[in-house]
C-alpha cells in the first residue's frame, strides 16, 4: 500500500521532542531526541525543557557516530547539563547565553506551574474511567510525547488550522468532516491510536480522501426549499438529513447557493452530518472549495423539501418545554458564538432552576477571559468549561437532576438521550438563551418551517 507523506522543513532551526533521557556513568546526560523540523547538528546549542547545553556528540540507532539528524530521525545526544523529561520540546538556539537564559525562564515557569497545580483543584479530578483511574492519563501521556495540549474537538477553530490541500491526520468525526469539506485539507477518520502512529511517523495510508479520486461525490442531494429564511438551527437539520440520505457516500448538496452561512453554521452542519453518515466529507455547491468536482456517473439523487425538514426537526425535538439544562458547545463553541450569547443575555441571568453550560477549547477560553466576556457570563450564572465537551460530560458535571435539555447542536440533540438518558430539544442560539432565562421554551417549530 502507498503512503502519503507529511513533510517537515529541513532548512530551519531544528526543533523536536525528547523521547527519553538518562544519566550514563562516564558520559553524563544522554538524551534521545526525535527531530521534527530542521536538521539537528553536532555543536548546536539546544534548550530541552529546563536543560541546556552544546551537543558534543551524536549517535544513531545503531550507536554509530553521526554529525547531523534530519526530521523523523532519532539521535542520541550528549552535552545537556540536566536530564530533561520525556516529551520535553527541544529547539536550537544560536547564542549560548540566550540558550541559558531561556532555560532559566522555562525552569522558573515550570516551578510556578507546579505550585499552581498543587494549589488549584483541577477539573480533571472529576473525570474517572470505569476502573476509577483518571481518564486524563492517556492525554497526559500524549502531552509527554510532544502533543500540543489544546484539548478541543474543534481544532479548525485554532489559529494554526490546516490549509487547503494539506495532508493531516485527524480522528474526531466533526473535525475530519470540517477539515475535508470546508478547509479542503485531507484526512481520513483515523481510529484511536492510528492517529498517534501517524503523528509519530509523519505517514498515513495513501487512500480514501487523501487521493483525488477518493473525494468524488457519489450522492446528489437537491435542496428544494426556495423561500426558507434560515436561522442557525437550520444548518444542523440540513446536515443531519444529508447524512441520512448518504450514510456511507460523499454527497454533493445543491440548492443552497443563495444562502450565506457563517463558519459556525458550517460547524453545525458538519457535526450533524457526522452523526448520521460515516462519510468523511461533503460538498456544498457555491460554498465549499471542491464542490466543482463532478459527481460519479453512478451517483444516486435525492431531494430535501419542506416535509423532509419538518420530519427531521421533530425527530431532533423529543424533549419537553420545561428546560433544566441549556447545553452549548457540541462541538466546542467558537469565540463568536459565545460573544453572541453574551449579547443575547444583555446582563440578564439564568432562571434559578435552569443551568446553562458552554464547553469551549482552551484557546477560546483564554480569549473570552481577555475580552471580559467570561466574567460577564459568569455574572449571568452561565458556566463555561474547557477541555471536555458534551459527548464526554457525565455526572456530576452533567447536572444530575436534569430532566429536559435544550441545545443549538444537531449533534447533541441526536446523541443526548443515548449519552445522558434525557431527551433534548433543538433550537437556535438566541432561543436557547431565552430558555435559560425563562426556564422553558415556547418554540414548537422554527420560523423557517
Amino acid at each position: 500500500a502507498e503512503l502519503v507523506e507529511l513533510k517537515a522543513a529541513f532548512e530551519i532551526p531544528s526543533r523536536g521532542i525528547i523521547v527519553e533521557a538518562r544519566v550514563d556513568k562516564g558520559r553524563g546526560v544522554v538524551a534521545t531526541a526525535l527531530v521534527q523540523h530542521g536538521t539537528l547538528k553536532k555543536g548546536d546549542f539546544i534548550v530541552a525543557g529546563e536543560s541546556v547545553g552544546k551537543i558534543r556528540a551524536m549517535t544513531n540507532e545503531k550507536n554509530m557516530p553521526i554529525s547531523s539528524a534530519a526530521p523523523s530521525i532519532p539521535a542520541e545526544i550528549l552535552g545537556l547539563d540536566e536530564v530533561p523529561n520525556a516529551g520535553d520540546e527541544f529547539f536550537v538556539i544560536t547564542d549560548e547565553k540566550r540558550a541559558k537564559e531561556l532555560a532559566n525562564i522555562r525552569a522558573e515557569k515550570s516551578r510556578e506551574e507546579r505550585v499552581a497545580r498543587q494549589q488549584a483543584a483541577k477539573l480533571e479530578t472529576l473525570l474517572f474511567d470505569m476502573d476509577g483511574n483518571k481518564a486524563s492519563k492517556l492525554a497526559d501521556a500524549y502531552v509527554k510525547m510532544g502533543a500540543k495540549p489544546v484539548f478541543t474537538c474543534s481544532p479548525y477553530l485554532l489559529e494554526e488550522k490546516p490549509k487547503f490541500g494539506e495532508n493531516i491526520g485527524w480522528s474526531e468525526s466533526n473535525a475530519v468532516i470540517f477539515a475535508n469539506s470546508i478547509l479542503g485539507a485531507r484526512t481520513l477518520k483515523h481510529p484511536d491510536y492510528l492517529d498517534l502512529f501517524i503523528a509519530m511517523t509523519g505517514r498515513a495510508p495513501k487512500s480514501g480522501v487523501y487521493v483525488d479520486e477518493g473525494r468524488i461525490p457519489e450522492t446528489i442531494i437537491s435542496a428544494e426549499i426556495p423561500n426558507i429564511k434560515p436561522d442557525d438551527s437550520f444548518w444542523s437539520v440540513i446536515g443531519w438529513v444529508a447524512g441520512k440520505l448518504s450514510p456511507n457516500k460523499i454527497p454533493l448538496i445543491t440548492g443552497l447557493e443563495h444562502f450565506e452561512p457563517e463558519l459556525d453554521d458550517f460547524k453545525s452542519l458538519c457535526a450533524a452530518f457526522g452523526t448520521t453518515s460515516g462519510a468523511p466529507m461533503l460538498h456544498i455547491l457555491g460554498h465549499t472549495p471542491e464542490a466543482h468536482i463532478l459527481p460519479s456517473s453512478k451517483s444516486k439523487s435525492y431531494i430535501i423539501d419542506y416535509d423532509t425538514l419538518e420530519q427531521a426537526w421533530y425527530s431532533l425535538n423529543k424533549g419537553e418545554a420545561l428546560i433544566d439544562l441549556v447545553a452549548i458547545g457540541s462541538p466546542h463553541a467558537s469565540f463568536e458564538e459565545v460573544k453572541k450569547i453574551k449579547n443575547y443575555f444583555s446582563e440578564r441571568k439564568c432562571h434559578p432552576d435552569t443551568k446553562m453550560i458552554i464547553t469551549v477549547g482552551r484557546q477560546t477560553l483564554n480569549l473570552l477571559k481577555e475580552e471580559g466576556i467570561y466574567e460577564q457570563l459568569l455574572n449571568s450564572k452561565v458556566q463555561i468549561i474547557s477541555d471536555i465537551c458534551w459527548c464526554s460530560i457525565t455526572e456530576p458535571i452533567f447536572p444530575p437532576k436534569t430532566k429536559n435539555i435544550i441545545t443549538n447542536s444537531g449533534k447533541y440533540a441526536h446523541y443526548a438521550h443515548g449519552l445522558s438518558g434525557r431527551h433534548a430539544r433543538l433550537s437556535n442560539l438566541q432561543d436557547c438563551v431565552e430558555a435559560a432565562i425563562a426556564g422553558f421554551t415556547t418554540r414548537t417549530s422554527p420560523g423557517w418551517l
